[in-house]
This record gives C-alpha cells, structure tokens and sequence, in this order.
C-alpha cells in the first residue's frame, strides 16, 4: 500500500518536473546562443527553478486527490478526471465566492505574487502541509478499499 501512495504522489510530481525541465532544456538550446555575451541572470533562475518545484508538488497534490476520487468510486476516470476538475474547481471558487483567500486559488500557488510572507515561507507550509494531510487520507482509503476485498 506505501509502494502505491509513493507511486500516485511520485507520479504527479515527476510529470511536472520532466515538463519543466525539457522546456528549460528546449529554450536554453534555442535562446542562450542569441543572447548577449554577459551577466548571468541567477535570480531568475532561482525563480524558475522554484516556480517549476511549486508546479510539481501541486501536481502531486492534484494526483492524490485523483487517487483518492478514483479509489472511492472505482474508476479510472475518475482518477483523470479529479486533478483538472479541482484545479479549475478551486479558480471558480476564489474568483466567485473567496477572492481575499490566497490559499483557494490554484495559479496563486504557481506564481506566488500574494503576500505569503518572506521568501514565501507561507506558500510552502500550505503546500507542504496540505500534501502531508492528503497522503494519510489516500493510504486510509486504499487501505479500506483493501480490507473490503
């Protein structure tokens, strides 16, 4: 059962992150050659590179909330289904009903531009958190899927 939780939540992560540096690799081939002979820039780098670790813990986040829809109502579509459903579910909630809540809005948690405290300590300790929360509710739910068989 901890071999599927760490698969469901490797998964999510290892998506976005392979996504993220292919395009890194891809611009860096195409673009650093046309660039002027100069200054590296390391804080956008830094950026980017925290950007791209903040997009795949949300793409764990966004798998295991899969996992657990597909585990209750046993179905694989459910499990494809959920990650993008919540994500957008979260948008129409903050732009409708909570727009001073920072914490509701899925592409606040990618860019970061709210006040989340210095060096967005805030950010990670949601994100963090909230993933430590939802990998014992999917070994739960596994687990009383496991019992019933």
């Amino acid at each position: 059962m901890e071999g599927k939780v760490f698969s469901i939540l490797l998964s999510g992560f290892l998506v976005w992150i392979l996504a993220v540096l292919t395009v890194f690799f891809v611009n860096f081939v195409i673009f650093y050659p046309l660039e002027i002979a100069g200054d590296f820039q390391k804080d956008q780098l830094t950026e980017l590179l925290m950007k791209a670790l903040r997009m795949s813990i949300l793409g764990s986040i966004l798998s295991i909330l899969g996992g657990i829809c597909g585990t209750l109502w046993e179905s694989a579509y459910m499990a494809y289904g959920i990650p993008f459903i919540s994500y957008y579910f979260g948008i129409i909630l903050h732009q409708r009903y909570f727009k001073d809540q920072l914490w509701f809005y899925p592409s606040e948690w990618i860019t970061s531009s709210g006040n989340w405290g210095p060096y967005q300590t805030g950010l990670w300790l949601f994100l963090l958190l909230f993933l430590l929360v939802l990998i014992p509710v999917l070994g739960g739910v596994l687990y009383a899927k496991i019992e019933e068989l």
